[in-house]
């Protein structure tokens, strides 16, 4: 990864994260991140910077990544959490079939969401999707999720 290609990154990180710092009554209130914040962060590609570029993403060395996410901590942690929590379950494009990743991270407003599910949870192919069943207490950015 070029350094040119780092701070094109780090560079959005920072105008993203000011815009965060100037929402985070209504982050909490809210508890998520607003629609319109989450399409401008989903644009600039921060919920797939650890997704290889093959499959559209940045493929961020983890140095640049873990400074990224300082970033937005700076401004709110719940927010610096959601993009920490996408980019590490990014990292299972690697385990599975190039296919399979390929069709999760085709849309780039793509968030998948990684909260820890009961015993029993299922999740059942059918036409057009999933069909989920089971218990989750909670999934980081699972409001956004497809």
């Amino acid at each position: 990864m070029s350094k040119t290609h780092s701070a094109k990154y780090l560079g959005e990180a920072q105008e993203l994260a000011a815009k965060v710092a100037k929402r985070v009554d209504e982050i909490d209130e809210g508890r998520q991140i607003p629609t319109d914040l989450f399409r401008d962060m989903a644009d600039a590609g921060v919920f797939k910077l650890l997704v290889p570029e093959s499959l559209g993403g940045a493929e961020m060395q983890p140095l640049v990544l873990f400074e990224i996410i300082r970033i937005f901590a700076q401004a709110d942690a719940s927010t610096a959490w959601c993009i920490n929590q996408n980019n590490i379950f990014a990292t299972d494009a690697a385990r599975m079939p190039a296919e399979t990743a390929r069709k999760l991270w085709a849309d780039r407003y793509c968030v998948v969401t990684n909260g820890p599910p009961f015993e029993g949870t299922k999740a059942i192919q059918t036409e057009g999707g999933y069909l989920l069943s089971g218990h989750w207490d909670f999934s980081s950015g699972s409001s956004y999720s497809t």
